[in-house]
């Protein structure tokens, strides 16, 4: 799964939680982890999308790593479901 959307947090976070139950096992990327303010934007927290993935992350129990560069990707490891 890839996003890179509106960079808004609301958004991406909303994102996050619709999407990635979808993935089991597998890898969610999401970009511009390091953008920290996204133009085009109302107000947002600075660094918006890092903020999105660490606010699911804990909801979901899950953790990210950020790769720097390029304005940065976020990396999530889907581990399988448990059946």
């Amino acid at each position: 799964l890839f996003i890179d959307t509106s960079h808004a947090y609301e958004h991406t976070l909303a994102e996050l939680r619709l999407y990635v139950p979808r993935v089991s096992p597998g890898v969610v990327l999401c970009h511009d982890t390091e953008l920290e303010v996204p133009k085009g934007l109302p107000p947002q927290p600075p660094f918006p999308v890092a903020k999105a993935l660490t606010a699911f992350c804990e909801e979901a129990r899950l953790s990210w790593q950020n790769r720097p560069g390029c304005y940065g990707l976020g990396v999530v490891t889907i581990p399988p479901l448990d059946r």
